[in-house]
Formats: structure tokens, C-alpha cells, sequence
């Protein structure tokens, strides 16, 4: 009896504290404060970026499930990355070797790119042209990256300067046209290879601005928003080219058709913003907190789809008509585990057309996956 009674004791105080007393635990997070990510298809890989700890994971997209029972690097690994990471970019070198580009903000000097290498075989390394110094101001702040396969160059958004710099990524050297100088207080970008056009936006104005990633030595055009932005994305289909543009001080997504020769944006539908306070909530509601970043991706069906993170961790859907003459809101697709979703990228079929959006939530210490085409939640990396 008296062992009964320890035992009951012992249930209860477990109980009343949320303490595992039975002798065995679950495994904690190898993700724990994933905040950008990027995809290397050709290898099936995506790579993420912690925003803290010098976490850097790697998941295999033919699985969707972390590769390894902890991260490629933690705060004890032998390499290092920014203190603040604040984009990633990666590159397909061949012979299964993925070349992987990390900015942030860290002390002086902040121009610094981190540029890693990764294969099955060996692992991580640092990258023969690691690192790259981006211009020559000490106190940059870098803030959004993107990697075009088509020309090979890598562009760097440099916020305090209101430049794009351009480097050969198999080089790392600096290209011809570099820097190109944009609209102030550049952010992300949004780059449509399918146009060859790099879209960059500007949290200092309502101007957009649009590079010929064939033509650098142009410079930038702009085309105005009526918004600043944070975040921009662009796709393309059979009828056009649509520009998706967020802010995130109205909490507003604008949807643009961009006209690739005239370098104009004609405006379609009305702009994208949060329910009204007091009033029902739509059924097809696509914010429901504040958005962070969008992405864009053509589908088999002949739609362009955006896609937005935001706070809560819902990621919200917008798909544009296939002849571009308007968009349906589709609602949220909830994820438990998704607080503080911020960076996001879209797995392309063979035929280039989005399948699945990968994005990064800090809050929730998760990378969560969803079927653009279905708007259906797939799963979850802890």
C-alpha cells in the first residue's frame, strides 16, 4: 500500500508542475529560431538560416525531414555566420555541391557575405571565395539577396546606401554595372527570371525599382507602388508578368500587372489589407496579423499564386486569374508552430510551375510546408 501511495504522490506533483517523470523524453528542436531559407532543387535541398545561435539546417526535400539528429552548425560549430542573418541565397556548383550565401547584421564590419559549400560527403566548409566584401562602408546594412541562375550573378541589397551590387557567384568577384543605385531604404527583392527582371523595393518611398538582369549597365527603372514596401515578388504565365507588392507599415498587399516592355504597372483589383475591426471576418480572409514577406509562382493550372507570411504563423493565399484580369482571395491555410513566419521559397516543377511553399517561423521553431495548388498543409520541421 505505502508504495501505491508514493507512486500516486509522485503522479500528482509531475502533474501539477508539467514535469516528465516517466523516465523518457522527446527530442528537442534541431530548429530553433529558423527565420530565412532557400532551395536548391536540383539537389533537393533546402537550407536554413537561425536567426540567433549560429543554427544552420539543411532539409531533404525528397522527404521533407531534417537531415541529422542536430544542425549543420550551432553556436559551438567549428564555422561561423552573421550574428543577425538576415537573407540566404544558394547556388548549384554541380557534382552535388550546393554553394550557399549568407548575409546579416553583425559589429563592424557588417559588408561581410558568408559563403559556405555543402555535399553529402564531406559537409559544410567554407567557400574558396568566402568571404565576399560587399562595397566598402563597414556599417552596411545588407538586407536581401537573390541568385539568378541565369546569368550566374548574385544581387546584394544594401539598405544605408540604396544600391544592388552585383558579383559573378562562381567568382565572388564584383561584375561590370555594379553597383546599380535604386530607390532608398531597399529591402527584399523579388527576382522573375522568367523576364530576366529583378524587382527591388523601397521601405523609404512608393517606388519600386526594376533591373535588367541582362543589362546592368542600364541601371534601375522605377515604377510607384503607391505603397513603400518591405517585400516584393513576381511570376509569369502565358498572358503576362504580376508584380505582388507588401508593406509592411499599412499591412497592405497590392497586385500589379507589369508590363515588361512599356515598364509599367496597371493595378489589379483593390489592394489586400486585414479585416475591419468590429466587423465579420471573411471567409476567404488573407491576413490575419502582420504580413512579413510574399512569393510568387506560376501553377499547372494556368493561375499565378502569391503567398504571404505573417505573425501568426497563417499563410495566406491569393491566386491571379489566368488572363491576369483579376485575383480571388483563398484564404488562410492555418499552421500550428508558425508564429513570426518570416522567410519564405516555393519548390518548381520541372515545367517551372510552383508546388510547394517552404517557409521559416522563429516564433514557433518551425519550418512548416504547404501545396500551393491545394492550399493544403503538408507538414511541419521541428
Amino acid at each position: 500500500m505505502t508504495k501505491k501511495i508514493l507512486l500516486l504522490l509522485i503522479a500528482l506533483i509531475c502533474g501539477a508542475l508539467s514535469l516528465d517523470c516517466s523516465g523518457s523524453r522527446e527530442p528537442p528542436n534541431i530548429l530553433l529560431l529558423p527565420q530565412y531559407l532557400s532551395i536548391d532543387a536540383t539537389n533537393s535541398r533546402l537550407f536554413v538560416v537561425d536567426a540567433a545561435n549560429n543554427g544552420f539546417s539543411l532539409i531533404d526535400l525528397t522527404t521533407n525531414a531534417i537531415v541529422g539528429d542536430a544542425p549543420l552548425l550551432n553556436q559551438d560549430g567549428p564555422l561561423f555566420l552573421p550574428q543577425l542573418p538576415q537573407d540566404i541565397a544558394v547556388m548549384n556548383l554541380g557534382n552535388g555541391i550546393t554553394r550557399i550565401f549568407i548575409i546579416g547584421n553583425s559589429p563592424p564590419p557588417s559588408n561581410t557575405m558568408y559563403v559556405l559549400e555543402y555535399n553529402s560527403v564531406t559537409g559544410l566548409a567554407y567557400s574558396p571565395i568566402h568571404p565576399i566584401t560587399v562595397g566598402t562602408n563597414p556599417n552596411a546594412l545588407l538586407s536581401g539577396l537573390k541568385f539568378d541562375p541565369n546569368s550566374g550573378n548574385l544581387f546584394v541589397s544594401d539598405s544605408s546606401d540604396a544600391q544592388v551590387r552585383v558579383y559573378n557567384a562562381t567568382t565572388g568577384a564584383e561584375v561590370a554595372g555594379s553597383p546599380v543605385a535604386v530607390n532608398p531604404s531597399p529591402a527584399k527583392m523579388g527576382l522573375n527570371t522568367s523576364v530576366n527582371r529583378l524587382f527591388v523595393s523601397s521601405l523609404g518611398g512608393t517606388n519600386i525599382s526594376v533591373i535588367d538582369t541582362t543589362n546592368l549597365a542600364a541601371g534601375a527603372t522605377s515604377v510607384d507602388v503607391l505603397i513603400d514596401t518591405g517585400s516584393v515578388a513576381s511570376a509569369t504565365n502565358a498572358s503576362g508578368t504580376v508584380l505582388f507588392a507588401l508593406s509592411p507599415t499599412l499591412n497592405q498587399i497590392s497586385v500589379f500587372n507589369f508590363n515588361v516592355a512599356a515598364n509599367t504597372v496597371t493595378a489589379i483589383g483593390t489592394p489586400i489589407v486585414p479585416p475591419v475591426v468590429g466587423q465579420p471576418v471573411p471567409t476567404n480572409n488573407v491576413l490575419s496579423g502582420a504580413a512579413v514577406q510574399v512569393a510568387a509562382a506560376p501553377l499547372s493550372t494556368g493561375l499565378i499564386a502569391g503567398v504571404i507570411t505573417q505573425s501568426t504563423g497563417d499563410l495566406g493565399f491569393v491566386d491571379v486569374a489566368a488572363d491576369l484580369s483579376g485575383f480571388a482571395a483563398q484564404g488562410l491555410v492555418q499552421v500550428l508552430n508558425g508564429q513570426g513566419a518570416t522567410g519564405i521559397d516555393i519548390l518548381k516543377d520541372a515545367s517551372g510551375n510552383g508546388t510547394v511553399a517552404y517557409f521559416a517561423a522563429p516564433g514557433g521553431s518551425a519550418v512548416s510546408f504547404v501545396d500551393i495548388l491545394g492550399n493544403v498543409f503538408i507538414g511541419q520541421d521541428l
